[in-house]
């Protein structure tokens, strides 16, 4: 019995000697079956979270930075008033990912995110490019939301860190970095880390009390921005598109990052009551929250505002502070949201910052990355090297780099992830379970073309999951070519990739489907994923090719690391499972015969003070 990407179960004559001929690529679809005995699983963790618990912890992580900042900068550059467009699509995207993400966590009830759920069920190199994607979003979405809580409170404070800043740090502008380091942003964050590294309860709480907060602002902004705008021309100068479909398309990539998030639901699998129950509910329920709270904010601000007029830093203080209100102070609307956007960036940022080290910390405990990552603290119980070098690396991040940057960049890992997670649901769904579903030997037939349209059989086999990866990936193939069309305007291009698109989408619904017994499936498979990634790709084309270049080079980065370091150090490698299988043998005699020597010691002690007796 083997586990691939392409099946479960036995395999033919010749795919058997290719894997005997090829150690290599066995490994590197090896799926991890082995029991998920994680240390940070070890830590006796009380199972506490119910649904609730769950639901605001990612609308705690996800409604943050998209509210109080996304909304200035996309509608006053990309979108215009059209920004609510931009985030439904991105709420849209969202949701479909985020269902493809509670089957994987109804499958995988462990901590870890994403990493974990493709390692168990796709295997390592599949588990190492999510896992590292992941990794980029948490470090990346670390120092943009640290940026933008320096911003907000800088504004509610009169420009004074700014200030501070002109005044003694050199400078530094470039197209990628901002003019002046920004040095409160990189301070929070290696303040946090800290905290983060002595223990997670006052977090927690901290957490639950700022969530609360915020959402009672963001009902604030929305009912009081529609009182304030009222009386303006909307969508005023320009119209709803000022910069046409495309401009939407682009906001829409970029507000992408304002559900970024969710997945820190994931990384709860054992603390929750009933994670493979409560885990998928709380990821749509957290995303269907996010998706209300933006649209709302989005219209009372461009209400308020002329998109042309918005801050695209601080943009509810500012657009509140220009308008003023007949009761109380006029400063006090400026205030509220203000304080409001600092509540809601320390909750972003925690979430962003709680699962980053777990994550690495998964990777490190399995070999992919360096093992030296994986050790945890005897006195704190918290993986503290994980969480310094990635806390470090954020705030270098934050020093540095302009929140633009930070955010496109963490948009397109973060879409690259999720269209591996949709893709691999898509996969898993019509795979041979073999708890459920009945084996059968297809060693003797042979793979064709007739196989991805008419099956042989009623149930999963391996040739059946053949067709199925082949169909995946060539849509994903052809989604690719249809977005690069898109962008160059070739109609009869895009024609043709959706009528394949739709051919193959066709060819998988036509297989049968597994019987595995899952808390919650994706619905309208495999129509959902296929929209899921089609939509993914096509936002990841429209992102600046600057930031394809970033991402191939963080994946180079990735890779190289896998094959100098975990390929040889993966605790699916049997070259290493042999080394440290001797190494604990050698342990254990050394052991047995410390222990053996100590009793002859005792006995020779024993027999000498009886003879001085005597």
């Amino acid at each position: 019995m083997y586990c691939t990407p392409w099946g479960v179960g036995r395999s033919s004559p010749k795919r058997r000697r290719l894997r005997q001929s090829s150690s290599f690529g066995s490994h590197f679809f090896k799926s991890k079956i082995i029991k998920l005995a994680l240390k940070l699983s070890e830590l006796e963790k009380k199972r506490t979270l119910g649904l609730l618990d769950l639901t605001s912890i990612g609308v705690g992580s996800t409604l943050g930075a998209g509210v109080y900042v996304l909304s200035g900068q996309v509608g006053r550059e990309q979108s215009g008033p059209a920004v609510i467009l931009s985030f439904t699509i991105a709420a849209f995207s969202s949701i479909l990912s985020g269902m493809c993400y509670a089957e994987f966590g109804a499958r995988v009830p462990k901590s870890g995110s994403g990493y974990i759920y493709s390692y168990v069920t796709m295997g390592e190199f599949c588990a190492l490019t999510i896992g590292w994607n992941l990794v980029l979003s948490y470090v990346v979405g670390t120092a943009s939301v640290a940026k933008a809580w320096s911003t907000n409170l800088d504004a509610l404070i009169g420009c004074q860190i700014r200030s501070f800043t002109v005044q003694y740090m050199p400078f530094i502008g470039s197209n990628l970095t901002e003019n002046y380091p920004d040095i409160f942003a990189a301070v929070i964050i290696l303040l946090l880390c800290c905290l983060l590294a002595y223990g997670v309860e006052e977090v927690a709480f901290i957490n639950k009390l700022f969530t609360m907060v915020n959402i009672v602002v963001i009902i604030f902004v929305t009912l009081a921005g529609f009182f304030v705008g009222e009386e303006n021309d909307w969508p005023g100068a320009g119209g709803f598109l000022p910069y046409g479909f495309q401009g939407v398309i682009t906001g829409t990539a970029t507000c992408f990052y304002a559900f970024v998030g969710f997945d820190a639901i994931a990384t709860t699998g054992e603390e929750a009551i009933n994670p493979q129950r409560d885990i998928p509910y709380s990821i749509v329920l957290s995303l269907i929250v996010c998706c209300i709270a933006y649209l709302g904010v989005s219209a009372s601000l461009t209400l308020m505002v002329p998109y042309f007029f918005l801050d695209k830093e601080a943009p509810l203080p500012s657009a509140f502070a220009r308008n003023g209100m007949d009761w109380a102070k006029k400063r006090a609307p400026s205030y509220l949201t203000g304080i409001g956007a600092t509540c809601a960036l320390t909750t972003s940022l925690l979430g962003a910052m709680f699962p980053m080290p777990r994550v690495i910390y998964a990777m490190a405990e399995d070999g992919i990355l360096f093992r030296k990552l994986a050790e945890v603290s005897e006195k704190t119980k918290t993986p503290v090297i994980a969480t310094a070098v990635s806390g470090a690396l954020a705030a270098l991040l934050a020093l540095v780099f302009k929140l633009d940057e930070l955010v496109d960049f963490m948009s397109i890992g973060t879409l690259m992830a999720y269209t591996l997670v949709a893709t691999s649901v898509m996969v898993l769904r019509y795979r041979v379970d073999t708890s459920t579903d009945p084996v059968i030997d297809t060693s003797a037939e042979y793979f064709s073309m007739m196989d991805f349209v008419k099956p042989r059989y009623k149930t999963p086999t391996d040739l059946s999951a053949t067709s199925v990866a082949y169909s995946t990936s060539v849509i994903a193939l052809v989604s690719i070519l249809f977005s690069i069309c898109s962008l160059f305007g070739s109609i009869n291009g895009m024609i043709v990739c959706a009528v394949l698109i739709v051919i193959f989408t066709i060819s998988i619904w036509l297989q049968p489907e597994s019987k595995a017994f899952l808390n919650f499936k994706v619905p309208l498979i495999p129509f959902v994923p296929v929209v899921n990634v089609l939509v993914n790709v096509y936002l990841m084309v429209f992102l600046p090719w600057g930031i394809w270049v970033k991402l191939i080079f963080w994946l180079a980065a990735g890779y190289s690391i896998y094959f100098g370091y975990g390929w040889k150090h993966s605790s699916e490698n049997p070259n290493y499972k042999k080394k440290i299988s001797e190494k604990s043998q050698e342990e254990m005699a050394l052991v047995n015969g410390n222990v053996e020597a100590k009793e002859n010691r005792t006995e020779e002690v024993f027999v000498s003070s009886e003879s001085e007796k005597q």
